[in-house]
């Protein structure tokens, strides 16, 4: 068990990222505390202090995970990395499809999956891996090293945050709709921007109107 006489008193929080981020992160963390915590907390106790450990705690994940992404150096990693993961992919992807073509069905090799994508089970068993390799890395000693708090932690991330998300980032009926969304936006940007000038054939114009208008009226319909 977690020795509560251990765990650090809450502290004031300091920035993390930014104010306006951290706001909005604490706004999150907030509405997990509400929904998934104080459901079940408020019936066992009144005492506060569990919860403001919690929030602290996760404030303590998102400052670790904040540091480490920035010691990435994201132009490598997306111009090399990723790249050459996608790369391989469909190369993989290209020779399996000519082989198919040129070979007969004895000789011929199909494209593999890796293991744990082949069944639902070994999907779960590598994402509880992942997990609890984020927790053991992210959280604090007193936390990493509870096998009990670990392994259902483990479970929470894995069962109904990673493999959700990965389902979802997998539809293509999500993908196509998010496609349709950002071009419906793009669509919207260029009617308003179309509309912006359209009082005058030229930005110079635009700006000459501006300037020779004293109706805040008028102005207000050229914003």
């Amino acid at each position: 068990e977690i020795n509560s006489r251990n765990a650090e008193q809450p502290q004031p929080r300091k920035v993390v990222i930014s104010h306006n981020l951290d706001n909005v992160l604490q706004d999150v963390i907030d509405l997990i505390c509400r929904h998934y915590i104080l459901v079940w907390y408020e019936s066992i106790s009144e005492d506060q202090a569990f919860v403001k450990h919690v929030q602290v705690e996760m404030w303590k994940v998102i400052d670790k995970v904040s540091r480490r992404l920035s010691e990435i150096d994201l132009v490598s990693f997306l111009s090399q990395d990723v790249l050459d993961c996608l790369n391989q992919h469909f190369k993989n992807i290209r020779l399996a499809k000519k082989n198919k073509l040129d070979k007969s069905e004895e000789d011929f090799k199909q494209f593999l999956l890796h293991s744990w994508l082949k069944e639902e089970e070994k999907e779960l068993s590598c994402l509880r891996n992942v997990s609890e390799t984020l927790l053991l890395l992210l959280l604090s000693p007193p936390y990493a090293t509870c096998a009990p708090l670990r392994h259902l932690l483990r479970e929470i991330i894995a069962c109904s945050v990673l493999k959700p998300t990965i389902d979802l980032l997998c539809d293509p009926d999500f993908i196509n709709q998010k496609l349709l969304d950002y071009m419906a936006y793009r669509e919207k940007l260029y009617a308003d921007t179309k509309r912006t000038y359209m009082y005058s054939a030229t930005y110079e114009g635009f700006i000459k109107k501006i300037k020779s208008s004293d109706s805040i009226t008028d102005l207000k319909q050229m914003r």
